[in-house]
């Protein structure tokens, strides 16, 4: 695989790994959280490029602009025109108004012709400006990129691809030079390079771009709001006839290609292990074995590349390759690549972003090729579960359409809800497993696009028998807990008093009344129940009867009712007995 290869097929793929099934009924998948990731997406130092991270739910990661361009260039205008223009006028008279109602107003100015526009325009404080000042050069570019708008972009809510006159294109091009050439100010000159770059871009005439470029723009000193665009135009022109593995763009590209296998072979691959608890809704289709054989050659692959990409010389961040290509060899369980990887990485000077990546990576195989989760390894583990709080507190929330993004925070979730939960599950420790999950509960507790479920505490009614329960209670009961376990303990959504709630119940599941009173006398949970269970009706109702509406009682009375009808029951065959036994059977 080479360079043009690699880069190209990231592109194209971006197009065609839009997930298919997600129309339907149902709770909306989040974008920035609805597969297994452990690779941050903020990795690459091309912070320009953010709006290309990876999200298969949206046509772009990020599509709201640091700052809306109209704003920025209404605000440019503004102070130009200075007061007492206002920024709204400024922008509704560049945005807004028609250009037949533009090219009146500078006949009437130019030539005193009489002025025909709309209360609207005439009322405009920008108008104003131009009708004391005769900025004729200010307007008259107004003019000129009004014409070339329709050509460039389209309006809002455009479903026909634009029609592009070259002819009509090639004539703005011309006169856009000339009237750069007889501009007087600077301002002008580069606004009117702009546009004729945007033109000729979009005529696909990759060179003149770049020799009007070199031509026009590095002549003009101004530093105006499409400086930076003009620059931009350039770079796209170079880019259809070379690709420079040492630019920025590989980055990006490269964590795409990472998160997007997260999503079709790593996140299916951890859900085939049993345990744990996925914190994200995801659609998914039954018959993804395809996908998921070809994500597998896919990783492997692009485990090689990447590292004969960072060995190469070419790149100018060639820990961020590797780190990739150990994390690549890590999601297929390919420990021993991965600890090869991990000794050149560290030989490699980066920056600290792809360290605490590397520190990460390490951490997952560090877990998964423990053959035992013993308390010994768990003393082990405090050091790194503090670290990843670190990185959660001094994370910065990215808001991101309704959605409030840190990864960290998801980073540690996962570990410690998916990773650890599994890794507890395989040796029968349903007790740690539960506690692992309720870690994962409580490091999401404020997020508003969080589900409302609280997993540990469901997990532990679901999964959980009462021998289960009892040891559970004794590990968060004990009066000397190590290290790790005052930790966890502290950070957790199931604490003892969910335990001792739970406890009752799961005795009342084995029919062992005497035990479930034990644990409902020392329960804090007293919710009454406005319903008597001990009613005999014909069809089954969750609704209260008339008679009930004054009704009340609780766990506790119910499990005593059901001991002393059970002991009644045991009496010698009556008739009464038998007719107990006949109401226990229909309680049950």
């Amino acid at each position: 695989m080479n360079w043009k290869v690699f880069i190209t097929a990231c592109i194209s793929s971006a197009i065609i790994s839009f997930p298919q099934n997600i129309i339907g009924c149902g709770p909306d998948a989040d974008p920035y959280d609805y597969y297994t990731s452990f690779f941050h997406q903020n990795l690459p130092e091309a912070n320009g490029y953010r709006p290309f991270y990876y999200t298969g739910y949206n046509f772009l990661y990020d599509i709201n602009e640091p700052a809306p361009l109209t704003d920025l260039l209404a605000a440019e205008w503004t102070a130009y025109c200075t007061s007492p223009v206002k920024t709204a006028d400024a922008k509704k008279l560049v945005n807004k108004f028609a250009w037949k109602d533009l090219n009146n107003l500078y006949n009437h100015i130019e030539k005193n012709q009489p002025l025909k526009i709309p209360d609207s325009v005439k009322q405009n404080s920008m108008t104003d400006y131009f009708m004391r000042t005769r900025d004729l050069e200010a307007l008259g570019y107004i003019l000129y990129a009004k014409q070339v708008e329709p050509y460039v972009t389209g309006g809002d809510g455009d479903w026909e691809v634009i029609k592009r006159d070259s002819i009509k294109m090639d004539r703005l091009i011309k006169n856009g030079r000339q009237l750069y050439t007889v501009a007087k100010k600077d301002l002008f000159k580069q606004k009117y390079v702009y546009q004729v770059l945007r033109l000729a871009h979009y005529s696909e005439r990759y060179t003149d771009v770049i020799n009007w470029y070199d031509a026009y723009a590095s002549k003009t000193m101004a530093n105006t709001v499409l400086q930076p665009m003009t620059l931009a135009l350039k770079a796209g022109a170079l880019f259809r006839y070379r690709l420079n593995p040492a630019g920025e763009v590989l980055e990006v590209l490269v964590t795409r290609e990472i998160n997007k296998l997260e999503e079709k072979y790593f996140t299916p691959a951890l859900l085939k292990e049993k345990g744990g608890k996925p914190f994200y809704f995801v659609w998914t289709d039954a018959d993804t074995d395809s996908i998921y054989t070809d994500a597998e050659k896919e990783i492997k692959e692009l485990s090689v590349f990447l590292h004969d990409a960072a060995q190469s010389g070419k790149v100018n961040n060639a820990g961020l390759l590797e780190t990739a290509a150990g994390y690549a060899a890590y999601m297929i369980k390919d420990y021993a690549k991965r600890r090869k990887i991990y000794c050149r990485c560290r030989k490699i000077t980066t920056y600290q972003k792809v360290k605490d990546q590397l520190a990460l990576t390490n951490l997952l195989i560090t877990i998964n090729e423990k053959d035992r989760i013993d308390a010994a390894f768990e003393e082990q583990l405090v050091p790194s579960l503090q670290w990843l709080e670190e990185k959660i507190q001094a994370e910065k929330p990215v808001t991101l359409d309704y959605h409030k993004v840190q990864q960290w925070r998801t980073i540690y979730r996962n570990l410690v809800g998916e990773i650890l939960a599994k890794r507890y599950h395989q040796q029968g420790d349903l007790a740690k497993e539960t506690l692992a999950i309720g870690a994962a509960d409580w490091v999401m507790k404020g997020k508003s696009e969080y589900y409302g479920t609280m997993n540990g505490i469901e997990f532990l009614r679901n999964n959980l028998v009462s021998k289960d329960v009892e040891k559970l209670y004794a590990l968060l009961d004990n009066k000397q807990p190590s290290t790790f376990e005052s930790y966890i303990f502290a950070r957790n959504a199931v604490t003892k008093k969910e335990v001792i709630d739970f406890a009752g119940t799961s005795y009342l599941r084995e029919y062992d009344y005497s035990k479930a009173i034990e644990w409902f006398k020392r329960s804090a949970d007293k919710k009454a129940i406005h319903k008597d269970p001990f009613t005999d009706i014909l069809y089954d109702r969750e609704e209260q009867l008339p008679v009930e509406k004054k009704y009340s009682t609780g766990k506790l009375a119910f499990a005593t009712e059901m001991m002393k009808l059970e002991q009644q029951a045991k009496q010698p065959a009556t008739l009464q007995g038998l007719i107990i036994k006949w109401h226990l059977a229909c309680i049950i």
